[in-house]
């Protein structure tokens, strides 16, 4: 089977939950395209998130990226398949270094498939759109949440960002990043 050039999934590394890199992982057998692992720099103190900040400095110890990849090539991806982006800290630097990447190693990819956690899959949504609008690029976006409710600790963390979440839309459209 050929690998797809025509589209991507695109994982943040969130560094608290496998659950991402899970949903990644059954895409990746569906759809047989690369995989960008983004902002994989996991330095709580370079995170964009107060709120991701505190979770993982007080409450998780954080899943070591290496770690995840590794799951993730024994699960039948190929390591030629994963391209792992670390540079960014925080969501609209995510998205232009991964369209930098799609420029430059996929430049057929006219599709990406963001997988994130169900409350910043807005925000990720609105920020991948308007910048492949800044980037002139005619790519389409699928949206793949993951929902955590197996983890109820985690699920409730999820449920208190919401407000935040919102607030950090209003943020971004108020600096032009939506």
């Amino acid at each position: 089977m050929e690998l797809s050039k025509s589209e991507i999934i695109i994982i943040p590394d969130e560094g608290y939950s496998t659950s991402i890199y899970k949903k990644g992982i059954k895409l990746y057998r569906k759809l047989y395209c690369p995989i960008i692992i983004s902002g994989a720099n996991r330095n709580p103190e370079k995170q964009g998130s107060y709120g991701l900040k505190k979770y993982l400095e007080t409450t998780v110890t954080p899943i070591p990226v290496d770690e995840q990849i590794s799951k993730m090539m024994t699960n039948v991806i190929s390591k030629s398949h994963i391209v792992y982006e670390d540079k960014s800290n925080n969501t609209k630097e995510n998205a232009i270094n991964s369209l930098n990447i799609i420029k430059n190693k996929f430049p057929e990819t006219n599709h990406i498939h963001l997988v994130g956690s169900l409350e910043g899959i807005v925000r990720r949504h609105l920020t991948f759109k308007k910048t492949i609008d800044d980037f002139n690029l005619g790519i389409d976006i699928s949206l793949h949440p993951v929902y955590g409710i197996l983890q109820p600790r985690l699920m409730l963390y999820r449920f208190l960002l919401i407000p935040s979440e919102i607030y950090r839309i209003y943020l971004y459209r108020k600096k032009g990043d939506l």
